[in-house]
């Protein structure tokens, strides 16, 4: 197929798409602030992503109610860390609190108790006074337990490894079934994961932060979280707003993050209530641990996007909503705004390699860009860095619809050679108005294929 001119720019609608093709396993493994999750051992059906919700709000708090209706919707997939006004277990057992997590844990939620394990300002607690705090949970609230969050891990640099791993197989002594969890909340060595071929935590929270930090955050930090698997990192996140949401999960789960949260309680006290978009995030991680639908026509109907939660919204500008999704055969965008019915241009991905293909900057992460769809012709980017792009297939009236206010796109899996399991980091922006999603500087947005 030849075209005498080549792809147009002015006033174009660019989205950025970063697909990551791999013929084992879609599971992210962690990465450095310029790579993508490594490869790992085999392809499953499903990301395993939980919901883990720090739970600080107190036992007759209504939000508790909140969280069982939660747990119901998606059974066995949110853990709830419990605390009390005491900063742990109490002094006694609290007759309504032991109400609402029984009746948590009757709708399918998991319950871990929070464990001071630091005097801040000094050392680490006592370790008898640490056993103590487990040996309250466990006695008061008994086969209610499944595991313990200790938090405070400290130093981050290594040194307490023994006194963790001694909590470590003190709580495995109560339930071998239970989790144990540590929160350092930031950088930390890897030794507190695993210390001699022993395990320290089940797992362990590398970032406890602001929404806002996550796009300058210095993930060089944590490349070693690719030697472990995702089940291994959680992820929380405070002061956030919707978006923030959308944008924050997908980037801990590109990140090799399985336990996420996101609320918008601010600090210096955001776990005392539920986010206002509990329900959203819990569709979004049912969302990516079941997959996308099958069911994606391109006619200009949205209605069966209805169960995708957005990939990237915002509440100004021309671009409110961005969705993606997949089946077997093809990789589905919609678009939803004003002002739309302009040129538009999607950037591909196929090789995850930053350094090859076109060279897309809005974003932060790889976007070396080697296929693109600008408005229904698919181009193949013919090396270099630069603008140098020939057409490569035709998209008929079954893969492209645009109109004011709503783009829909399919692009065939087989013509960018994507066989298999695949990562996808998007990015959406308008030139014509600078709208963009995510914001600038972000990384781009992820989502993994499973067919």
């Amino acid at each position: 197929m030849k075209k005498k001119n080549g792809p147009l720019w002015t006033l174009s609608l660019v989205l950025f798409i970063v697909v990551a093709g791999c013929k084992k396993d879609l599971r992210p493994r962690g990465a450095s602030d310029n790579t993508l999750p490594r490869t790992v051992t085999s392809c499953p059906d499903e990301l395993k992503t939980k919901i883990l919700i720090p739970a600080y709000f107190y036992s007759a708090s209504p939000w508790w109610d909140s969280l069982t209706a939660q747990a119901a919707l998606l059974p066995s997939k949110i853990y709830a860390i419990v605390n009390t006004a005491s900063n742990g277990p109490g002094t006694a057992v609290d007759s309504t609190l032991l109400a609402k997590i029984t009746a948590f844990k009757n709708a399918g939620g998991k319950v871990v108790g929070y464990v001071n394990s630091y005097n801040y300002g000094s050392s680490n607690r006592p370790i008898d006074s640490v056993k103590l705090d487990v040996d309250h949970w466990y006695a008061w609230y008994g086969s209610k337990m499944d595991g313990i969050f200790f938090d405070q891990m400290y130093p981050v640099n290594g040194g307490q490894e023994q006194f963790y791993r001694d909590l470590y197989v003190y709580v495995k002594g109560k339930d071998s079934n239970d989790i144990v969890m540590g929160n350092p909340g930031g950088y930390v060595v890897p030794t507190y994961v695993t210390w001699n071929g022993n395990r320290v935590t089940d797992v362990i929270c590398t970032y406890e932060y602001y929404a806002d930090s996550i796009a300058t955050w210095p993930w060089q930090f944590f490349t070693w979280q690719a030697n472990f698997t995702p089940d291994r990192f959680a992820f929380l996140i405070h002061t956030a707003t919707l978006s923030d949401m959308y944008y924050g999960i997908n980037e801990a789960v590109s990140r090799g993050y399985e336990w996420v949260y996101c609320t918008d309680g601010v600090f210096p006290a955001p776990y005392d209530q539920l986010p206002s978009y509990m329900t959203q995030l819990r569709k979004l991680v049912a969302f990516l641990r079941n997959g996308p639908p099958n069911y994606i026509t391109v006619d200009g109907n949205t209605g069966d996007w209805n169960n995708v939660p957005p990939a990237a919204i915002a509440t100004s500008g021309n671009v409110r909503t961005f969705k993606m999704a997949n089946d077997d055969s093809e990789l589905f965008f919609l678009a939803q705004g004003s002002g739309l019915n302009v040129i538009s241009n999607i950037y591909l991905n196929t090789d995850n390699n930053d350094s090859t293909g076109y060279s897309a900057t809005t974003w932060g992460g790889p976007n070396g860009c080697d296929y693109m769809v600008e408005n229904n012709i698919l181009y193949k980017h013919m090396g270099g860095r630069g603008w140098n792009w020939e057409p490569w297939d035709t998209l008929d009236n079954k893969q492209y619809y645009k109109s004011d206010s709503v783009i829909e796109i399919a692009v065939a899996l087989s013509e960018l050679n994507i066989t298999d399991c695949g990562y996808i980091h998007a990015g959406f922006i308008t030139n014509s108005s600078g709208d963009h999603l995510p914001k600038t500087g972000a990384r781009m947005i992820f989502r993994a294929l499973d067919h």
